[in-house]
Formats: structure tokens, C-alpha cells, sequence
């Protein structure tokens, strides 16, 4: 019954995404992803998506065109917030508790809560 957060989590994310890489990543490993897995295939989503539009792999020119890049990953449409170089990856805010589904806890009753509702918008005029 604690309140707890995450930041990825696969059994609250209703996308054919993730649906289709939780499939996948259970039947090479056996094991459900962890928050890190999703977040780092979503990074490389995102790199995918900065080579195609930069046209090119090289770092100076992909990195040109990350601020405010969109793309879609596991968690659905997200982009990279200009000027601070991060992505709008929200937060799942819900009660721990125990399922037969999983041999661990997962959080139910999840209330998700969008990054842009999250971020201090003190850092800029902007908000950026």
C-alpha cells in the first residue's frame, strides 16, 4: 500500500508499442523489462528518428537536430524539450501491491502525471 512512482512502467502503458516490445523482450529473456530497458529503447527510438532527420550519423550533425525533436516511442508521442535536453517522460504515481501476474509489486490505481505538469518553469521565462 505505499505511494510509489515510475517513471516506464509496462503493465500501466496501454500502447501496441509497448504491448509489441514486452512480448518480445519476455520471449528473449524470460523476464519482464525493467524501467530502464523501456527508457533506453525509447533513447534509441529517438536516436533513430535524430539520424533520419538529420540525414547523417554524425554526432554534430544529429545533435543539431535533437532540441524539440518528436518522436514516438513505447510510452506513445514524445519529444526532446528545447534547451534543457530532456525528454517529456511524465511520471505513474500509484499504491504498491502485489498480483499473481507478477513476482514482484506493481503500482495499481496509477494516476499519470505529464512532464510538462511536473517541470519548474522557473528556469526560463519560457518555461523551455
Amino acid at each position: 500500500g505505499l505511494i510509489g512512482y515510475s517513471e516506464a512502467p509496462f503493465y500501466a502503458t496501454e500502447t501496441p508499442e509497448m504491448n509489441d516490445f514486452v512480448r518480445a523482450y519476455r520471449k528473449k529473456t524470460k523476464d519482464w523489462p525493467p524501467e530502464e530497458a523501456i527508457m533506453a529503447y525509447d533513447g534509441l527510438l529517438a536516436l533513430i528518428k535524430a539520424i533520419e532527420k538529420a540525414g547523417s550519423i554524425n554526432s554534430e550533425d544529429v545533435a543539431k537536430v535533437l532540441n524539440g525533436l518528436e518522436f514516438k516511442g513505447l510510452q506513445g508521442k514524445q519529444y526532446i524539450r528545447p534547451k534543457y535536453h530532456i525528454v517529456n517522460s511524465g511520471l505513474w504515481v500509484g499504491k504498491a501491491k502485489t498480483v499473481p501476474k507478477y513476482p514482484f509489486s506493481i503500482l495499481k490505481d496509477v494516476e499519470y502525471f505529464p512532464a510538462e505538469m511536473l517541470w519548474q518553469k522557473s528556469f526560463s521565462p519560457q518555461g523551455n
